[in-house]
């Protein structure tokens, strides 16, 4: 059975703000972006060890995105997906 998912305010505020980013270079890639990390934040549901272990508990799925990628920072329990943070590859984090 597919687990829930479940986005913290910060993690839908990182989305709005690459969307935003992304938006005003070009509508048609923000549009890709959004897309893409919706198809893989619902996979984890499904397979929620995809990403690699950070530390205990905490992993993190690369989404590659034309030449550069976005990483999803996210927790996952039998029942949940918690995604807590999602940032673009080349920020400095």
């Amino acid at each position: 059975m597919p687990r829930q998912l479940y986005l913290t305010a910060e993690a839908q505020r990182d989305i709005d703000r690459l969307y935003a980013w992304l938006l005003d270079k070009s509508p048609d890639a923000a549009l890709r972006m959004i897309m893409l990390l919706e198809q893989h934040l619902t996979s984890l549901t499904d397979f929620p060890d995809r990403g690699r272990l950070v530390t205990l508990g905490i992993r993190e799925l690369i989404v590659p995105f034309g030449g550069s990628r976005y990483v999803v920072r996210y927790e996952a329990s039998p029942e949940t997906v918690f995604i807590s943070r999602i940032w673009h590859g080349l920020e400095d984090r």
